[in-house]
């Protein structure tokens, strides 16, 4: 499990289905983890992997509830989410979502 965790390093999530159940898993048990550590020891204690990182998502249909917790949980860890709506972009006018996805990645870190 350990080294799926680092094969998970950097990997974009721009669908689930690009991911496989155990890497979907894993992901998900680590959430519950840093959540778990914040909420009995406190959020100092987490790994800070994701302080002073941007996570840009982009979304196609509003979804309230999932951009407000994925806003939180990045400002919670001590990263940024910005938030991208369909509108925004190009795509569906000669723009591919990976074409999209690689230019947001170049402005994350």
């Amino acid at each position: 499990m350990k080294n799926l965790v680092y094969e998970l390093t950097g990997k974009d999530l721009i669908t689930t289905q690009e991911w496989s159940v155990d890497e979907l898993r894993i992901a998900l048990n680590l959430a519950k983890e840093f959540k778990w550590v914040a909420h009995y020891y406190g959020v100092s204690k987490i790994p800070p992997i994701l302080e002073r990182k941007t996570f840009f998502m982009l979304f196609f249909a509003g979804s309230t509830r999932t951009r407000a917790a994925f806003e939180a949980g990045m400002t919670y860890l001590g990263g940024h989410a910005q938030y991208i709506g369909a509108q925004e972009t190009r795509i569906g006018e000669g723009e591919a979502v990976k074409d999209v996805a690689a230019m947001y990645e170049r402005y994350g870190h």
